[in-house]
Protein backbone atom coordinates (compact mmCIF):
# COMPACT_ATOMS: atom_id res chain seq x y z
CA UNK A 1 0.00 0.00 0.00
CA UNK A 2 0.93 3.34 -0.47
CA UNK A 3 2.91 5.36 1.78
CA UNK A 4 1.19 8.31 0.99
CA UNK A 5 -1.72 9.24 -1.03
CA UNK A 6 -0.65 11.36 -3.92
CA UNK A 7 -3.53 13.00 -5.67
CA UNK A 8 -5.58 11.85 -8.60
CA UNK A 9 -4.58 14.29 -11.86
CA UNK A 10 -6.72 12.32 -14.13
CA UNK A 11 -7.85 8.85 -15.54
CA UNK A 12 -7.18 6.90 -18.71
CA UNK A 13 -8.75 3.17 -19.82
CA UNK A 14 -6.80 0.07 -18.27
CA UNK A 15 -5.40 -1.46 -21.09
CA UNK A 16 -6.00 -4.81 -19.36
CA UNK A 17 -9.28 -4.63 -18.20
CA UNK A 18 -11.22 -1.50 -19.74
CA UNK A 19 -12.49 0.13 -16.81
CA UNK A 20 -10.99 3.16 -15.94
CA UNK A 21 -7.55 3.74 -14.28
CA UNK A 22 -6.70 6.74 -11.81
CA UNK A 23 -3.86 8.70 -12.87
CA UNK A 24 -1.92 10.29 -10.12
CA UNK A 25 1.72 11.54 -10.16
CA UNK A 26 4.87 11.35 -7.53
CA UNK A 27 5.18 13.76 -5.26
CA UNK A 28 8.89 13.02 -3.97
CA UNK A 29 12.03 11.67 -4.55
CA UNK A 30 13.86 10.33 -7.29
CA UNK A 31 11.01 10.19 -9.89
CA UNK A 32 9.32 13.41 -8.52
CA UNK A 33 6.58 14.45 -11.31
CA UNK A 34 6.37 10.96 -12.94
CA UNK A 35 3.09 9.55 -13.30
CA UNK A 36 1.67 6.24 -12.43
CA UNK A 37 -1.93 4.62 -12.74
CA UNK A 38 -4.11 2.67 -10.64
CA UNK A 39 -6.49 0.34 -11.49
CA UNK A 40 -8.97 -0.85 -8.83
CA UNK A 41 -10.52 -3.75 -10.50
CA UNK A 42 -7.54 -5.04 -12.71
CA UNK A 43 -6.02 -8.72 -12.44
CA UNK A 44 -3.35 -7.79 -14.66
CA UNK A 45 -1.63 -4.83 -12.80
CA UNK A 46 -3.18 -3.06 -10.29
CA UNK A 47 -0.49 -0.20 -10.61
CA UNK A 48 1.68 0.46 -13.13
CA UNK A 49 4.62 2.68 -12.32
CA UNK A 50 6.86 1.86 -15.15
CA UNK A 51 9.05 5.17 -15.64
CA UNK A 52 10.50 4.72 -19.14
CA UNK A 53 10.22 7.61 -21.64
CA UNK A 54 7.52 5.50 -23.80
CA UNK A 55 5.51 4.67 -21.26
CA UNK A 56 5.36 8.17 -19.65
CA UNK A 57 4.65 9.64 -23.39
CA UNK A 58 1.51 7.13 -23.77
CA UNK A 59 0.36 7.79 -20.26
CA UNK A 60 0.45 11.68 -20.74
CA UNK A 61 -1.43 11.07 -24.08
CA UNK A 62 -4.07 9.10 -22.63
CA UNK A 63 -4.88 10.45 -19.82
CA UNK A 64 -8.02 13.00 -19.49
CA UNK A 65 -6.49 15.23 -16.70
CA UNK A 66 -8.61 16.82 -14.07
CA UNK A 67 -8.98 20.46 -14.11
CA UNK A 68 -5.72 22.34 -12.83
CA UNK A 69 -3.33 19.44 -13.94
CA UNK A 70 -4.11 19.72 -17.74
CA UNK A 71 0.28 20.91 -17.90
CA UNK A 72 0.90 17.42 -16.67
CA UNK A 73 0.36 16.47 -20.35
CA UNK A 74 3.08 18.07 -21.89
CA UNK A 75 5.69 18.54 -18.75
CA UNK A 76 8.23 16.06 -18.91
CA UNK A 77 10.15 15.42 -15.42
CA UNK A 78 13.80 15.14 -14.88
CA UNK A 79 15.17 12.69 -12.83
CA UNK A 80 17.51 13.17 -10.51
CA UNK A 81 21.08 12.11 -11.44
CA UNK A 82 23.62 10.69 -9.04
CA UNK A 83 27.19 12.94 -9.87
CA UNK A 84 29.97 10.12 -10.37
CA UNK A 85 32.27 10.34 -7.48
CA UNK A 86 36.12 10.61 -8.62
CA UNK A 87 38.61 8.49 -6.43
CA UNK A 88 41.72 8.78 -7.38
CA UNK A 89 43.63 5.81 -8.56
CA UNK A 90 47.45 4.62 -8.28
CA UNK A 91 48.85 3.31 -11.26
CA UNK A 92 47.87 -0.46 -10.49
CA UNK A 93 44.02 0.76 -10.18
CA UNK A 94 44.06 0.54 -6.52
CA UNK A 95 42.21 3.54 -4.21
CA UNK A 96 44.88 6.19 -3.22
CA UNK A 97 44.72 6.54 0.65
CA UNK A 98 44.86 10.27 1.40
CA UNK A 99 47.60 10.53 4.22
CA UNK A 100 45.60 13.12 6.24
CA UNK A 101 42.98 10.95 7.23
CA UNK A 102 43.26 8.45 9.77
CA UNK A 103 43.24 4.76 8.47
CA UNK A 104 41.35 2.24 11.06
CA UNK A 105 41.63 -0.89 10.32
CA UNK A 106 39.40 -3.83 12.02
CA UNK A 107 41.20 -5.88 14.42
CA UNK A 108 41.49 -9.90 12.80
CA UNK A 109 39.78 -11.94 15.48
CA UNK A 110 39.84 -14.67 13.19
CA UNK A 111 43.32 -16.17 15.04
CA UNK A 112 41.45 -15.69 18.25
CA UNK A 113 38.74 -17.76 17.44
CA UNK A 114 40.97 -20.42 16.02
CA UNK A 115 42.50 -20.81 19.00
CA UNK A 116 40.07 -20.95 21.15
CA UNK A 117 38.37 -23.34 19.00
CA UNK A 118 41.57 -25.86 19.53
CA UNK A 119 42.04 -25.77 23.39
CA UNK A 120 37.94 -26.67 23.73
CA UNK A 121 38.20 -29.38 21.01
CA UNK A 122 41.71 -30.44 23.35
CA UNK A 123 39.77 -30.38 26.46
CA UNK A 124 37.04 -32.34 25.06
CA UNK A 125 39.05 -35.23 23.21
CA UNK A 126 41.29 -35.48 26.54
CA UNK A 127 38.04 -35.27 29.24
CA UNK A 128 36.64 -38.38 26.67
CA UNK A 129 40.06 -40.28 27.61
CA UNK A 130 40.01 -39.27 31.54
CA UNK A 131 36.36 -40.23 31.85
Amino acid sequence: MAKVNNPRVGTMECPHCDQKRSVHVTSKGAYKGYLYSRCPSCPVKKVDQSRDDVSQTLMRQNTAFDAGFESLATEKPEPKKKEPTETPLNSRGSEVLDPEKPQTTKPNRSGLALVAGAVGLTLIILGVKTA
